[in-house]
């Protein structure tokens, strides 16, 4: 049975031109995020930087960013704004076509 982190890895290798690859960085980010978003940059994939801070490495090297605040009188230092830009991909993704995702978005309503 292969590890969460190697099943990662074995999806990182599957990245190509048609692809969004979208790296989530919250202070330093994680070596492999920032290994990942040059591979697909390599691989000419699109890539979609999500960051806390305009100096991030990860949105210094993604094609898109978008940024939210860890320490805003709003969410003082929680990652509530990351998690709600998380959720709110989710739901996009959904929206594209109710009828495959129709189990998750009944999922998502459950909790």
């Amino acid at each position: 049975m292969a590890s969460p982190s190697q099943e990662g890895l074995t999806r990182l290798g599957r990245i190509d031109a048609g692809m969004l690859v979208i790296g989530f960085s919250a202070g330093r980010p994680h070596p492999l995020i920032v290994r990942a978003i040059k591979l697909a940059r390599h691989r000419e994939a699109a890539t979609l930087a999500i960051a806390d801070a305009t100096l991030s490495e990860v949105a210094r090297l993604a094609d898109r960013k978008l940024y939210y605040s860890s320490n805003s009188p709003t969410f003082v230092r929680s990652h509530a704004a990351l998690l709600s830009l998380v959720q709110a991909l989710a739901y996009g993704v959904y929206a594209l076509d109710e009828s495959a995702y129709a189990d998750r978005i009944k999922a998502f309503k459950l909790k």
